[in-house]
Order: structure tokens, then sequence, then C-alpha cells
């Protein structure tokens, strides 16, 4: 919710509660190799590539070699159902939010595309990714596939269908 004399956003929970809500616009979305203050990120331990709205899942997904073996970090809760989790929808031959907003949430279609193979750092940093939804015929789970990766400190809830294996997180991990 946002109050527009005072521009501030807010978050009501179920049971009525009221907290501020940190509204950041990514000016980089579908880069998550930029920072918010436009440094170039490295993928490292010490300069992990940022997660900042949905665009920037859909890049990571859509790209997932390029961030294979990175460390990756989500920077704030992202909703799927919410358009303050999206940054300007242009992506996946999107022109607006609510475009994207229906691709990805339609329970008619496919939604989000899981990130097909991972194995680096993922540290969700307390944060959730809320409503989620994939409807596939592969596996399906955030991660398609993980092998000696770390995923650590996230939250995930919607709803992921598979005709092969799933999970919330990975549908399908091998560690050595």
């Amino acid at each position: 919710m946002k109050f527009v004399d005072s521009g501030r956003y807010y978050e009501v929970d179920v049971d009525g509660n009221v907290k501020e809500f940190d509204f950041i616009i990514d000016e980089n979305p579908a880069n998550i190799k930029i920072g918010l203050n436009e440094e170039r990120l490295l993928g490292t331990e010490e300069s992990p590539f940022e997660i900042w709205c949905i665009e920037d899942l859909v890049e990571w997904s859509q790209n997932y070699s390029e961030y294979k073996n990175s460390y990756i970090k989500l920077c704030r809760k992202l909703n799927f159902n919410s358009n303050l989790s999206y940054t300007d929808g242009k992506v996946l031959e999107c022109d607006t939010i609510e475009q994207l907003k229906n691709l990805l949430t339609n329970t008619e279609e496919t939604g989000f595309t899981p990130i097909k193979n991972f194995s680096g750092t993922f540290n969700g940093q307390g944060y959730e990714i809320k409503n989620i939804y994939i409807n596939s015929t592969e596996h399906a789970g955030l991660f398609e596939y993980v092998s000696n990766a770390t995923i650590k400190n996230l939250k995930i809830s919607g709803e992921i269908i598979s005709q092969k294996s799933a999970g919330g997180f990975a549908a399908t991990a091998r560690w050595k």
C-alpha cells in the first residue's frame, strides 16, 4: 500500500499489522551484474551478483550458464503477485509489469522457467520468494538441477507442478 502524501509504502499482514516497506527501484532490471550504485559486480563471494526484482530472476533463468558457478544474493523479498517486486516488465518480450506478471503467474500457462543448472552459492539473506508459479513437463523448482551448490537463508512459497520431479528449491540435486 502506498500513501500518496508521504510517498511511503506500507505492508499489512493478515493480522492487520502494519510495517514500512522498503521500495527499491532497480535502475538496471534484468542485469544482475550491475549493483544499485552502478558498480560492476563480479559474481564472487566478495562481489556477488544481486537479485533486486523479478526481472533479475528471469535474467538468471534465461542465461543460467553465465551464472552457473557464481555467488548470487537476494537483496529483498520478492512476490510474484506484487507489482512492487517488478521494475519495468521488459523481459520475455513483455512491455509492461502487468504483461510480465500475467505471464509468470497465469495458472493456465507455464509460469516461471526454472533456473536450469546451478553450482554456485545463492544466499537468500533471510528473504522470501513468494507466490512463484511453475508448471513444467520437466523437472521443476526454483532450480531444475543443482550440483555441489549452496542455497542458504532463503524461503520460498508458491505452486510448483512437474510431470517429472519437483522441489521448492531444486527438483534434482547432486553433491560430492
